[in-house]
């Protein structure tokens, strides 16, 4: 299943599709660095959503227009299947917890010379024991790494260290926009890089200012959906339990009139 609609900005000539990030991973060239695995955008010269080129990855000036497109179709027009879908390639909550980002916030490199430290990231420790060396869940810790001075940027390193990562620019800015906003909130006076111009999306306040308008829309969109899934899934998972209540109830009963 593939989902298209219309460009909000460039209605005549830009349509976008959204599929499920395996089934677009051949539809268009240059892997890697992709704005979106699970977005893609076409020419429609006019008509309607039809599309008239090939698929293309979406150009990074037509990202704010996506989401503000995305959100508008999710409003008008998006069947619940839909909506599931494009829940699940969102992953809104996909998101560091305020525990790790202080933990990783708060490293610094060993002094050069000093002792060998190693860091094991799931269970956000660090050590200096030797036999650490050759256990694979720790990564050693060198002096020469400058980069780790406590910067939102250094934390979001470490989230996707020591395998580098394969996210699309849209994951980044999730995930860095998220970091940023737990230094403010720690701290009001904190200057970070923003989220924007750290993903290569631009430097502007006007394009901070798009991207995380409609971001914040779709986020909330999309937990409010999932806030109802969750609710009608507890009230269907209660009225289901009632009725095996129900029906306990009266197979004793019947059992009790039986041997009586």
């Amino acid at each position: 299943m593939d989902i298209r609609f219309k460009s909000m900005n460039n209605p005549e000539t830009v349509g976008y599709v959204v599929a499920r990030s395996h089934d677009l991973f051949d539809s268009c060239t240059g892997r890697g660095g992709a704005i979106l695995n699970w977005g893609r955008q076409f020419q429609t010269y006019g008509d309607g959503v039809t599309q008239h080129t090939p698929l293309s990855q979406i150009d990074k000036a037509n990202l704010a227009d996506f989401l503000e497109s995305l959100a508008d179709y999710w409003l008008s027009s998006a069947t619940e299947e839909e909506k599931a879908l494009i829940v699940s390639e969102f992953r809104a909550n996909d998101v560091p917890d305020r525990k790790t980002i202080k933990f990783f916030a708060g490293l610094r490199p060993p002094k050069e010379g000093g002792k060998r430290m190693y860091l094991n990231t799931g269970d956000l420790k660090v050590s200096t024991a030797d036999s650490k060396r050759h256990d694979k869940r720790w990564e050693e810790i060198t002096y020469s790494m400058e980069w780790m001075n406590g910067s939102a940027r250094a934390v979001y390193i470490f989230l996707t260290w020591p395998n580098n990562n394969h996210d699309d620019v849209i994951s980044r800015y999730r995930k860095y926009r998220h970091i940023h906003t737990i230094f403010r909130e720690e701290d009001d006076s904190s200057w970070e890089e923003q989220p924007a111009k750290f993903c290569g999306l631009g430097d502007d306040w006007g394009t901070f200012f798009s991207l995380d308008s409609y971001y914040d829309t779709m986020a909330s969109l999309i937990r409010s959906f999932t806030e109802h899934a969750s609710a009608v899934y507890s009230i269907n998972r209660r009225a289901e339990h009632k009725q095996w209540q129900e029906k306990q109830a009266e197979k004793k009963l019947a059992e009790e009139t039986l041997a009586a």
